[in-house]
């Protein structure tokens, strides 16, 4: 097994892969399952294939690479393209 540069913290944390070098994973459930997976917040997830891909928030789940998915609702947040 292989989590080189990876920061884990809590409980349940399900890792899809033996290998998931460079994963931030942090919340009690959290799932990551891609590499240089980020998934803060209890239920985040990160899904299969979504490399380069954050999750934060409770149950903020991923639907693609290279993405960040928020959950719950933002106000007096600016927005850079």
């Amino acid at each position: 097994t292989s989590l080189d540069g990876s920061v884990i913290i809590g409980k349940s944390p399900s890792l899809g892969a033996a290998d998931l070098d460079g994963i931030v994973a942090i919340g009690d459930t959290v799932a990551v399952n891609a590499e240089n997976g980020i998934a803060i917040g209890a239920g985040a997830v990160v899904a299969a294939g979504h490399t380069n891909s954050v999750a934060i928030g409770a149950g903020a789940t991923t639907t693609a690479a290279n993405q960040v998915a928020l959950a719950g609702s933002l106000t007096g947040v600016t927005y850079i393209d």
